[in-house]
């Protein structure tokens, strides 16, 4: 499988800390496609253990501001953020950038989940437009990046969960039951 460029977001610096406020959000308009853009800070923490951290203290290889924290360990609701939170947590997507979804892993469970507008290269290919690559390391952790294109007048794409192998050989199993039971009704 092929690698990302290490470093490639690692120009990104927090400067927002949690501290949100629903509004309504006449800044997002339906004729611009825009991408989600915070940082979920993992099950390690939550509103009590949280204290206002940064980017920059967090030390995460992916991190752009604002901070979420969720009291259930759970990573938060996309469509709630979107919906209630606006341009707080969205980034406008501009030529030659792509919606960005960084899930850095322990053995399968997220530990924080990155959300951007960027531009991403593959090692050995061109920019990277759509789809996944992941990186796994000697200690059992795994990163993963996602790209998309966001389209105007719709939810963000990188609020999407990157699809699994489980979910693609499912799809695979369904597909090829299909045929078969199509074959069978045609004969």
């Amino acid at each position: 499988m092929a690698r990302y460029s290490e470093g490639v977001i690692a120009f990104l610096a927090a400067v927002c800390a949690i501290g949100l406020a629903p509004a309504a959000d006449a800044a997002i308009k339906a004729d611009q496609a825009y991408c989600l853009q915070f940082t979920w800070v993992g099950p390690n923490y939550d509103n009590s253990t949280f204290d206002n951290k940064t980017c920059s203290e967090l030390k995460y290889e992916a991190c752009t501001g604002p901070l979420v924290v969720t009291n259930d360990q759970t990573p938060p609701n996309t469509t709630y953020l979107w919906h209630t939170y606006g341009s707080q947590v969205a980034c406008r997507l501009t030529k030659g950038t792509v919606c960005i979804k960084w899930v850095y892993s322990f053995s399968g469970s997220a530990e924080y989940i990155t959300y951007m507008c960027s531009k991403i290269s593959v090692q050995g290919e061109s920019a990277m437009t759509s789809g996944c690559e992941e990186q796994k390391t000697n200690d059992s952790y795994t990163k993963q990046v996602c790209a998309c294109r966001s389209y105007a007048g719709q939810m963000p794409c990188n609020s999407a969960p990157a699809p699994s192998s489980m979910h693609l050989v499912a799809a695979l199993a369904a597909a090829a039951l299909l045929a078969v039971a199509a074959r069978n009704m045609a004969s």
